[in-house]
């Protein structure tokens, strides 16, 4: 969420790296997803969720594209709202997929309670402090960035 308001502030400023670790993410799990057309899997850290391979893939793609959405519309609008922070959850869950294989159970749950304590949690402690005024030079953006190894996720 923060690196999505940094962006939204310095629209224009902040050049592309190329990837975002989400995007790799969803090409992976569509391709492994499409070759188990229709069968039952388990995924989870316990892989202890029972999942129809059919249904996960449509709920991936409708999720993926949702956020890709929000994302948008945030960096034209910057409207913080629950919509933007539900797809910030689902693409921090393609993380899991990336870097470790773990096809994790919040992309398809409800997270609803979550997105309810995070928006009061930005409002309130993170984005005051990003205030109208921040700007950041982009050497110094992505630097930060990258340094954590979270370039575009």
């Amino acid at each position: 969420m923060i690196r999505f308001k940094i962006e939204h502030l310095n629209c224009g400023k902040i050049n592309d790296k190329g990837f975002w670790v989400s995007d790799v993410a969803y090409e992976k799990i569509v391709v492994k997803l499409s070759n188990h057309n229709n069968k039952t899997i388990f995924i989870g850290y316990k892989k202890d969720h029972e999942v129809i391979t059919n249904f996960l893939l449509t709920e991936v793609e409708k999720k993926y594209k949702a956020a890709k959405v929000a994302f948008s519309n945030f960096l034209k609008k910057g409207n913080f709202n629950s919509i933007l922070i539900k797809s910030a959850l689902f693409l921090a869950s393609l993380d899991n997929y990336y870097r470790a294989g773990l096809i994790d159970v919040n992309l398809i749950g409800d997270n609803s309670k979550e997105v309810k304590d995070l928006k009061k949690y930005f409002q309130k402690q993170i984005l005051k402090y990003l205030g109208r005024q921040t700007m950041f030079p982009k050497s110094q953006f992505w630097k930060g960035i990258c340094i954590c190894g979270r370039c575009r996720c």
